[in-house]
C-alpha cells in the first residue's frame, strides 16, 4: 500500500456546531470503524449531551430518565467525561423516543454536523463520504482516543489501516489533513522521530527549558511537566512524545503515524497535539526542536480495546 492509498485509509471529519467547522484527521481500521483523537469529537458530545439535559429537565418524568441514563452512561453528574467506556447515543435517542421526548434535534445535530470525507484532493473526495452511526463504541478522554463507527449500510468503504500491537520504529510517516484543509492532497511527514526513551526525552526537554529561559525570560517547566515518560516509553496515559515538521504545528489531531513492516502501512501511534500548549494558543513558537508533540501509543491503544470493547478488534 503506497501514499495513494493510505490517501484512501485516511480521512477529515468535519464538524458543525452552531454554524461554526471544526475539523482533524480520522483513519479507518477494522470492520467499519474509524479512530481519531477525542477532543476532536468531544465538541459535538458535549453540544449534543447538553441539549439532553435540556430537554430531560422540562420532562415530568426527569427523575427516572435520569436513572436511565446514569447506568447507560455510568454517570451521574450532569457532565459527560468518558473513561473507557462507549457511549450509547442511539440507545438513548430511542429511550427518550419511548418516554414521548422529542429526538429530531438531536439526530438533526448529529447526522447532519458530522461526517468524514476519504481521499480529499484539491478540495474534492475521491475515496468516499460517510457519516456515522450515533452510539459510539468506545471513547475515553484520560487517553484522547474515541472510536466512531461508520453508518451500517455504507457501501465502497476505505481499506482498513493495522493498528500496531508493539512499537517496532523510532521513525514514523505522519499523514493527514493539518489545519483541516481540503484544498490540497493528504499531507505527509517522513521524517517524525520518536523519542524512544525517557533519558533523551528528559535531556532535550531540559535544554527546552534553558532556551525559554534565557531568551525570553520566561518559566516554563510547568508547561513541559507533560513530557516525561513513566513506563521509560510513554506516559501513565500511552502518551508518546516526536517531532514533525512545521505544516504539522496545527489542526493535526487524528493524524496516524505509519511505518511500512513488509511493506504494509502500520499505524504505530496517533497524533495528539504539541507542547507547550500556549504556543499553539498564542501562535509564538521557540525553534523547533523545543517543541514536544505528543501522540497515543498504538499499542496501548490495542490493549484497551481489548480489555474494554473486544467486538472491535474481533
Amino acid at each position: 500500500m503506497g501514499k495513494s492509498d493510505l490517501n484512501k485509509s485516511v480521512g477529515i471529519i468535519k464538524i458543525k456546531i452552531n454554524d461554526q467547522l471544526e475539523s482533524g484527521t480520522g483513519f479507518r481500521f477494522g470492520e467499519n470503524y474509524v479512530m481519531t483523537a477525542y477532543h476532536v469529537f468531544e465538541g459535538i458530545v458535549k453540544h449534543v449531551w447538553k441539549l439532553v439535559m435540556a430537554i430531560v429537565e422540562q420532562s415530568d418524568k426527569k427523575e427516572a430518565i435520569y436513572q436511565k441514563i446514569s447506568t447507560m452512561f455510568s454517570r451521574s453528574s450532569a457532565d459527560i467525561d468518558p473513561k473507557r467506556q462507549a457511549l450509547p447515543f442511539g440507545h438513548l435517542f430511542e429511550y427518550l423516543h419511548t418516554m414521548g421526548l422529542p429526538i429530531e434535534v438531536f439526530e438533526e445535530k448529529w447526522k447532519d454536523a458530522v461526517n468524514i470525507e476519504f481521499g480529499v484532493r484539491e478540495g474534492k473526495t475521491t475515496a468516499g463520504e460517510f457519516n456515522f452511526e450515533y452510539n459510539i463504541p468506545f471513547a475515553d478522554s484520560d487517553h484522547d482516543v474515541v472510536v466512531l463507527q461508520i453508518s451500517k449500510g455504507s457501501k465502497g468503504l476505505p481499506p482498513p489501516l493495522t493498528l500496531a500491537k508493539y512499537m517496532v520504529a523510532d521513525k514514523v510517516h505522519l499523514f493527514g489533513y493539518p489545519i483541516g484543509s481540503t484544498e490540497i492532497d493528504l499531507s505527509s511527514d517522513i521524517k517524525c522521530r520518536i523519542y524512544a526513551d525517557n533519558r533523551e526525552l528528559t535531556g532535550d526537554v531540559t535544554k527546552a527549558i534553558e532556551w525559554w529561559r534565557k531568551e525570553k525570560r520566561r518559566p516554563v517547566k510547568n508547561e513541559y511537566a507533560v513530557c516525561h515518560y513513566i513506563n521509560d516509553n510513554h506516559t501513565d496515559t500511552g502518551k508518546i512524545f516526536l517531532h514533525t515538521s512545521k505544516q504539522f504545528e496545527r489542526g493535526s489531531s487524528g493524524c496516524p503515524a505509519i511505518t511500512f513492516i513488509n511493506e504494509q502501512p502500520v499505524v504505530q501511534l496517533m497524533y495528539l497535539r504539541g507542547y507547550p500548549e500556549f504556543c499553539y494558543k498564542e501562535g509564538t513558537f521557540p525553534p523547533p526542536q523545543y517543541l514536544f508533540e505528543a501522540g497515543v501509543s498504538m499499542p496501548v491503544v490495542t490493549r484497551l480495546l481489548q480489555e474494554c470493547c473486544r467486538q472491535i478488534m474481533a
